[in-house]
């Protein structure tokens, strides 16, 4: 791989790892919020589980995707 195509793939993993920042960030405000929540809203509590599963799978796909970039990289 030429410097331009790997300086090309830096460049995404650090868009990447922007997002994964701002997905941690919200994961870990929608968890705060959760146990805000009173157990008797029983729609608010699930709602707020689906989106807290989302966001952890978001998270999970990025981060395969940044380990992805840097062995091409090594490449």
């Amino acid at each position: 791989m030429n410097d331009k195509r790997r300086a090309k793939l830096h460049d995404a993993q650090r868009m990447l790892q922007h997002a994964l920042d701002a997905i941690e960030q919200v994961l870990d405000d929608e968890r705060d919020a959760l146990e805000g929540i009173p157990e008797n809203m029983t729609e608010r509590v699930e709602r707020s589980e689906g989106a807290i599963s989302h966001l952890e799978d978001a998270k999970s796909s990025v981060e395969d995707a940044v380990r992805q970039l840097e062995s091409a990289v090594e490449r």
